[in-house]
């Protein structure tokens, strides 16, 4: 039995329906009604779903004793989870493409938030993949099994029918050998076009985090070189923007909403040296183009229609990992020297809205 086999899971699925049409019909508005649309409505239905999937979860593995439940096992949480991150990590970046953070600080909460979103997503992700994985192999093992006894049954039959006075005709292949071939046939591992679809996403959430993470570390390092300052503001304070910037998650337990003292902690590098923060922000972004290359030589094998980025998109993206790495190098370049390190930040979106090259003049 399987966990949709449940009554309480189809009710369930036909409650998901709802949500799920929500989440497509984003995909029809433009980035300003999106945003207000999730702001709204689309976020808020989830924490619910999410908790009747952990209860569904449990009382599945309690009704058929299937033992403790690991994370692999929660198939409806992980579920649930991988598409609450995935709404979640899109309202973070459609704040940077309808370009409502400007300046640097607002950029860097933002690009951090986010490769923590990203990173809960491909957690959930992954665990979804396992436990596809292990189904695809114990199906596969039952239907071994079974054909192993069906031939067993068939060969007992034919001796029990036999008076043993009859010739052999010719030579068989032994069982041995046919159920070799049957397992070749049955490949549980075999990647299937969809899988290939799926790997091409896990890896784009790969190269979204890694760039999200680099582009923190730039900005990082030209606020321990000066150049950039956090803003203040007088009848307001940066924690209660960063609580009103992601009110809409305060309702969402998996995963947990931060804080801005969270923001703080991961931002504040007092303790790495300036170089040592340089050269892992270009790691980051040389790790980028290399999975944008990887990705290159993949797009072409699925249909268009069904992968999440396209050919010219990943281009666009190469662009900014290249133009980070340069100017990461300048910055680099004259922190060796010595001297007082000096230029103007600018960030330009214009190679891709989602995430911008930092430019040091």
């Amino acid at each position: 039995a399987t966990i949709t086999d449940t009554e309480h899971c189809k009710m369930f699925v036909v409650r998901l329906s709802k949500p799920i049409y929500d989440t497509l019909k984003l995909l029809a508005l433009n980035r300003n009604r999106r945003h207000a649309y999730m702001d709204v409505l689309v976020i808020k239905e989830w924490p619910l779903l999410q908790q009747d999937a952990v209860s569904l979860d449990y009382h599945f593995h309690q009704e058929l004793d299937l033992g403790v439940m690991d994370q692999t096992s929660a198939y409806l949480t992980n579920y649930t989870s991988a598409l609450t991150t995935s709404i979640m990590a899109h309202y973070a970046s459609l704040q940077v493409e309808l370009g409502l953070l400007r300046n640097h600080h607002d950029l860097a909460i933002a690009f951090w938030y986010r490769a923590f979103l990203l990173s809960a997503q491909l957690n959930a992700t992954t665990l979804l993949r396992k436990a596809k994985v292990q189904q695809k192999v114990l199906a596969a093992r039952a239907a071994a099994l079974e054909e192993e006894a069906r031939r067993a049954s068939s060969e007992t039959n034919n001796t029990g029918g036999s008076n043993g006075r009859s010739k052999k005709k010719g030579k068989k292949g032994s069982p041995n050998t046919k159920r070799t071939q049957a397992s070749a046939k049955m490949d549980p591992l075999k990647e299937s076009k969809e899988d290939m679809e799926d790997g091409v996403e896990l890896m784009l959430n790969n190269l979204k985090r890694s760039l999200c993470r680099g582009t923190v570390q730039f900005i990082a390092a030209l606020d321990q070189a000066g150049l950039v300052k956090t803003p203040s503001y007088e009848f307001t304070s940066q924690r209660k923007r960063f609580s009103k910037r992601y009110e809409a998650f305060s309702t969402i337990s998996t995963p947990p909403p931060l804080a801005y003292d969270d923001f703080e902690q991961g931002y504040s590098h007092a303790d790495v040296s300036q170089q040592t923060l340089i050269a892992s922000a270009m790691d980051c972004f040389k790790a980028s183009k290399t999975v944008v290359d990887k990705l290159l030589s993949n797009v072409g094998d699925g249909d268009d229609c069904y992968l999440p980025i396209l050919g010219a998109e990943l281009r666009n993206l190469a662009k900014v990992c290249i133009g980070n790495s340069l100017f990461l190098h300048k910055l680099s370049r004259q922190v060796q020297s010595g001297d007082k390190v000096e230029g103007e930040v600018s960030l330009d979106f214009e190679a891709h809205r989602a995430f911008c090259i930092v430019k040091l003049a």
